[in-house]
């Protein structure tokens, strides 16, 4: 059968799949009322929480099909191996073609000084999330990548516990009585990425297991994921503690948080964050630098992480790195994207003049800094009259940003709470693949009702993916 219209039929299997999980839930209010107790009651003490607040607000997981999963993982292989063709040239041996793409990424002066640092591992992103809308419609399925969150991707402990809960709610058993689900657990993943790279960092030394830091700020909202980190690593027989960077101290070649030495960090702290505090974390770098602790993801990710990254897979200069297939799923998956600044650049084939491009397409383009999180920064051209947009563009011209072209946002309906009745609402849904080690290795669905898709913006929600085999 050929590929898009197997797509197409599953959109449709998918479809009455989630109807009839609706009508479970408007034609017995017992069922859904005991549901939604189980869901509320069972968050918290499972540390599915983030700042204190519940994940979950609705009573329906994400579902999608095993066909539309296997596109999934297609596409996100075809473009983290273009990326990583890009990386190859960045730190390549023509030292004029590297600086052309890493001058367009917006590096730092100190960023660009870390990335000479050999990490002792191969992959410059060993474990990111690709973050996308994916709508599914009589069309089929639509996909677009709006950012690569190539540096400290969150939330996967978080996927997997809310599966385990929603398994448990008498709305889910009744639908796998009609439906098999399969559910991918990603912190199995997650250790097994760390482990072999960690092996790959030893080279010959002799091989052991690491002790490992879970290394963050000590008043991020997402400290109950750390724990939940830590706790299965510990199921696994690998010792995890907690810790922010400004606690370490390295002495004789190890780098420590009080006793426990330290050889593995798993760094969810930024990047950006560690060099503008790095007067108060100097044992952290002197590691790093010194080759004596391995660091995931290291300092070289920026190159990825960078929302510029879109720019150079759109950028037609930078095509001929590419393989036909690559090409094809950047054409179809990944918006233009394009630095801010003053002159020409292309759109489409064709030369154009950033600034009145900008200003004249406003209805359909957003304004992006080139390194922030959880919708920081953000200006969205359709929300914004002539004179603001002009104004936010003159700012952006200041520092790093990037202009990006809009996306088609999937919306679907989900059952919330409202004055203590179950209603079907619209909400936007982003679907977020992790990458480890270059494969798929789970996904991450969240949740809004405004524009600005982000849990940390405080407008959304998380809910787990279930694929419908």
């Amino acid at each position: 059968m050929d590929a898009n219209r197997q797509i197409k039929q599953e959109a449709a299997r998918l479809e009455e799949a989630v109807d009839y999980y609706h009508s479970l839930i408007t034609s017995s209010p017992e069922l859904t009322a005991n549901s939604w107790q189980l869901l509320v009651d069972g968050m918290p003490p499972r540390k599915l929480t983030f700042g204190g607040k519940p994940l979950c607000n609705v009573l329906r997981p994400h579902f999608t099909t095993r066909v539309h999963f296997n596109y999934i993982r297609e596409v996100c292989k075809a473009l983290t191996g273009a990326i990583s063709c890009l990386g190859d040239v960045m730190l390549g041996s023509d030292k004029a073609e590297a600086e052309r793409l890493l001058e367009d990424v917006g590096l730092t002066e100190e960023e660009h000084r870390l990335m000479a640092f050999d990490t002792g591992y191969k992959r410059l992103s060993a474990h990111s999330r690709l973050d996308s809308f994916l709508s599914v419609d009589a069309d089929g399925l639509t996909m677009h990548f709006v950012e690569y969150n190539a540096e400290s991707p969150a939330g996967a402990t978080y996927e997997d516990g809310l599966s385990e809960l929603f398994t448990t709610l008498p709305v889910m058993k009744k639908f796998t009585e009609k439906y098999q689900l399969s559910h991918i657990d990603v912190k199995p993943r997650l250790l097994d990425m760390l482990l072999n790279n960690y092996r790959e960092y030893l080279g010959t030394r002799p091989q052991r297991v690491p002790q490992i830091a879970i290394v963050d700020w000590d008043d991020v909202p997402t400290r109950t994921e750390f724990e939940l980190l830590q706790e299965h690593f510990a199921q696994r027989g690998v010792k995890a503690i907690i810790c922010d960077p400004r606690e370490l101290t390295y002495t004789n070649g190890k780098l420590r948080k009080d006793d426990y030495e330290i050889d593995l960090i798993l760094k969810r702290v930024l990047g950006s964050e560690l060099i503008e505090r790095a007067a108060e974390c100097k044992p952290v770098f002197k590691a790093y630098e010194d080759g004596a602790v391995c660091m995931i993801n290291s300092f070289r990710c920026k190159i990825f992480h960078k929302k510029m990254i879109f720019g150079l897979l759109t950028d037609e200069q930078n095509h001929r790195y590419f393989s036909s297939l690559q090409l094809e799923l950047i054409g179809k998956h990944v918006p233009w994207t394009r630095r801010v600044r003053e002159g020409k650049t292309s759109y489409k084939g064709e030369e154009i003049d950033l600034r009145a491009f900008v200003m004249h397409n406003r209805d359909r383009l957003v304004l992006k800094p080139n390194d922030e999180y959880g919708g920081k920064g953000i200006t969205i051209g359709w929300e914004s009259d002539a004179a603001s947009w002009e104004a936010a563009f003159d700012a952006a011209l200041t520092e790093p940003f990037v202009v990006q072209e809009k996306v088609k946002v999937a919306k679907e309906l989900y059952p919330v709470l409202n004055n203590g009745e179950t209603v079907l609402a619209e909400r936007l849904v982003d679907c977020d693949p992790y990458i480890f080690d270059g494969e798929v290795a789970g996904l991450l669905t969240r949740l809004s009702a405004a524009s600005l898709l982000n849990v940390t913006a405080g407008t959304g929600s998380t809910v787990p993916t279930f694929v419908i085999e």
